[in-house]
C-alpha cells in the first residue's frame, strides 16, 4: 500500500478539459517537485475535493477574503 503525507502539499484548480468527449474538472496536488492531477465528472464534486483537501492540509490562500468582526484597539 502506498501512503502519502499531505503536509506541505499545495493544491490548485486546473482548467476543465474534454477527455473522450466528456467534460471533466480537475485539480492537482503539488508535492515539492512532483505533481499529480485528478479529474472529476462534475464541477461540484471537484469543488468538494478542493475544499476538503484544503481543510485537512490547513491550506491558506493569500487571496482568501476574511471578515473582521471585532476591531481591536491597542
Amino acid at each position: 500500500m502506498k501512503v502519502t503525507n499531505l503536509s506541505g502539499v499545495f493544491v490548485e484548480e486546473i482548467e476543465s478539459r474534454k477527455i473522450n468527449d466528456e467534460l471533466v474538472y480537475g485539480f492537482q496536488l503539488l508535492f515539492g517537485f512532483k505533481s499529480t492531477k485528478f479529474y472529476t465528472n462534475s464541477e461540484e464534486q471537484c469543488d468538494l475535493w478542493l475544499k476538503t483537501i484544503r481543510k485537512v492540509t490547513g491550506f491558506v490562500n493569500i487571496k482568501d477574503i476574511y471578515e473582521i468582526l471585532v476591531k481591536i484597539i491597542i
